[in-house]
């Protein structure tokens, strides 16, 4: 009886998803973990109704992920479609896209290093000017309150001198609740 227990219990806890943003940039893990509420700290989002998505997303640690890892990376996104309304799945674009990394020690960051991406605007077949990043970003799904998908490209705007580019490595993934709907 106690191992059908453990099999249930286990089995369940297969089942729940993993909140956060989880992937590899600049050749390092990249975790960011959420706790699974809309106020986390780690890792935040606005969903925007017309096709987009602000997303900040730290790397934690702690019993509810509210404290910046020794090694931190911080990831920042405001990306958005270029003919809205959108709903899911949806490519956008990321207009503002930052990646930074930083060892912490106590309430301050040392050895900070950060990347930005590319924007450049060019005509599509209609002739209107859209934005091209160096950095998009997939929304897979939205019910509401979780939403879920990729981002993917390079950060290769150095903003430390010296620095080469920063790839993402395939795609990045996240699924989190949103702070709110815009």
């Amino acid at each position: 009886m106690v191992v059908a227990l453990a099999l249930v219990s286990s089995a369940d806890a297969a089942k729940r998803p993993k909140y956060g943003v989880f992937g590899k940039i600049n050749g390092k893990k990249f975790k960011a973990k959420s706790n699974g509420e809309a106020d986390d700290v780690c890792v935040t989002g606005t969903y925007l109704a017309d096709g987009g998505l602000w997303l900040t997303a730290g790397e934690c640690r702690g019993k509810r992920f509210d404290k910046p890892r020794k090694k931190f990376a911080l990831v920042v996104l405001r990306c958005a479609t270029a003919d809205p309304p959108r709903t899911p799945p949806f490519e956008a674009t990321c207009s503002v896209a930052a990646y930074s990394e930083a060892r912490v020690k106590g309430d301050k960051a040392l050895d900070q290093k950060v990347w930005a991406s590319t924007v450049t605007p060019v005509r599509d077949n209609t002739g209107a000017l859209v934005l091209q990043s160096s950095v998009q970003l997939r929304v897979e799904s939205f019910d509401g309150t979780y939403v879920q998908g990729t981002f993917f490209g390079t950060f290769d705007l150095p903003q430390t001198p010296g620095l080469e580019t920063a790839p993402v490595d395939g795609e990045v993934q996240f699924f989190f609740p949103v702070k709110a709907v815009q």
